[in-house]
């Protein structure tokens, strides 16, 4: 029961198939045992009396089964912030979801931070948007200048049975991955005044990545396959987390993105480069590596889909 009302796809569902099934029973009560076992005199043959009973004791069950799942519920809810969870990969992406509803902040450490720039802030901002509210991201990814690093996280990613193909993961791929990270905050930061994004860049990779809102923080790791942990504010290993994106973010290199950009359809490979050139990036970069950069920004993939 607990793992059935825990989530939210799973309570839907319970809540729906219970109701579902007492309107069925109501209609066999009501309509069809009153057409079928009513007597000429008014009265209900035996047989009808009998089945009336049994369809009766089955609505009080579903009806008992709600009030005493409902109750569960929410007792469950009052100690949920007792209890450090291991959640299942398919449920990854609602947890997310659920940390990011009406949150101030949203802190991020990771990779090359393709879901945070495909679903985080864009989300977050369309929130600060509605409620006419701040909102404050603070991101750390891989510094795409360090190339011995991104070659070995390259390795690393290619090596997972998750990669789709090894040419997916090469050094250039991973530093044009957090080039667009970078170019997507550049670009939200202008779209959205109400956000501020603060920018760090790391020059180690780590196996976990930290997603972390006002009320949980979500740790997992590079393969979308595998389980996240979760656990939520007030709780010591909330605290714990918290405290190590702290001093991760710290330890990296900020950058100082500017007040004022373009929109993501005015991105060109001048402007981009002006934008890079000016964060004091290596100027290695073509226009093709540009370009792509650019359609990785304008058209980020959720690796929860």
């Amino acid at each position: 029961m607990e793992h059935l009302l825990a989530r939210n796809s799973t309570r839907k569902l319970f809540y729906t198939i219970t109701l579902l099934v007492i309107l069925v029973l109501f209609i066999i009560r009501f309509y069809v045992i009153s057409q079928w076992g009513r007597l000429p005199d008014g009265n209900y043959s035996d047989s009808a009396n009998i089945a009336n009973s049994i369809v009766d004791n089955l609505i009080a069950s579903f009806f008992v089964t709600i009030v005493v799942g409902s109750f569960y519920f929410w007792l469950l809810s009052i100690g949920h912030e007792q209890k450090v969870e291991m959640i299942a990969s398919n449920l990854i992406e609602e947890e997310l979801s659920k940390s990011r509803f009406n949150t101030e902040f949203w802190y991020f450490s990771g990779s090359t931070g393709r879901y945070t720039r495909a679903k985080s802030i864009p989300e977050i901002a369309k929130m600060s948007r509605a409620q006419n509210s701040r909102k404050f991201f603070t991101i750390v990814v891989l510094n795409p200048d360090d190339k011995v690093l991104c070659y070995n996280y390259a390795d690393y990613r290619a090596g997972l049975k998750t990669a789709k193909n090894s040419s997916e993961w090469t050094e250039l791929n991973v530093r044009k991955e957090c080039y667009a990270t970078i170019l997507a905050c550049a670009v939200w930061k202008t779209k959205e005044p109400l956000i501020e994004i603060n920018l760090g860049l790391t020059n180690c990779y780590s196996l976990f990545r930290i997603d972390m809102g006002k009320s949980s923080v979500i740790v997992t790791r590079e393969n979308p396959q595998e389980p996240a942990i979760v656990a939520y504010e007030g709780m010591s290993l909330y605290k714990f987390y918290k405290d190590e994106f702290y001093q991760i973010y710290r330890q990296s290199k900020h950058l100082n993105l500017l007040q004022r950009f373009v929109a993501f359809e005015s991105l060109t490979v001048v402007n981009v480069k002006e934008l890079f050139n000016g964060l004091n990036f290596s100027n290695d970069l073509t226009d093709d590596d540009i370009t792509s950069i650019i359609e990785k920004a304008k058209k980020s993939q959720n690796p929860y889909d």
